[in-house]
């Protein structure tokens, strides 16, 4: 799926300037940006998920004794 905005022009030409400073094409430089936003969205349904936070629980008493060694 592809989405299109418009954008300021000089906001548009700050991101190419940034892609280009970094050696990367316009596309991926952005990927990063939206990868990050469902990493954190993902974090953030993960906080109140009741199933989530008991695996997280129980893993956590497995290492815990790891904090003693």
């Amino acid at each position: 799926m592809q989405t299109t905005i418009e954008l300021n022009p000089n906001i548009a030409k700050q991101i190419i300037a940034e892609a280009l400073q970094k050696g990367l094409p316009v596309e991926v430089y952005l990927k990063k940006f939206i990868d990050e936003d469902e990493r954190l969205k993902a974090m953030q349904e993960a906080i109140n998920d009741e199933l989530f936070l008991a695996d997280l629980e129980e893993v956590a008493e497995d290492f815990r004794h790891t904090d003693f060694e």
